[in-house]
């Protein structure tokens, strides 16, 4: 599906997206809860401040999840994922990675350990 971006935000291939006020950006820390529903993940190129599409809400394309157990691989950026984490759910941290240190409002559940740094979810 095509979502319109938010404005002067950079956002990395592959990663996954949450919605605020009608645009997608990055997910973080906000990612699943009631009022910040996760949108997909980004199928496009790294857009930063020197992309020509940067400072627009121009359409970008998202892998829209259909069903609710679909599986994305993450890297894990705040804590270790261990193999005991399987079937844990987990946050989103505030550089777009998992984070094994909180479960606030848990977008992600691990589905599989590929290593201390990625998994499944």
């Amino acid at each position: 599906m095509w979502f319109p971006k938010k404005v002067s935000v950079a956002i990395a291939a592959g990663v996954l997206l949450e919605w605020e006020a009608g645009y997608v950006k990055e997910a973080t820390t906000t990612a699943g809860a009631t009022d910040t529903p996760v949108a997909g993940v980004y199928e496009g190129p790294a857009i930063t401040s020197g992309s020509a599409n940067y400072a627009t809400t121009e359409e970008i394309p998202v892998v829209v999840p259909g069903a609710p157990h679909t599986e994305f691989e993450a890297a894990v950026d705040t804590g270790s994922l261990a193999a005991t984490d399987v079937g844990k759910s987990f946050d989103i941290s505030a550089t777009n990675g998992v984070t094994v240190s909180t479960s606030t409002n848990e977008p992600v559940t691990c589905v599989k350990y590929i290593s201390a740094t990625k998994g499944l979810f």
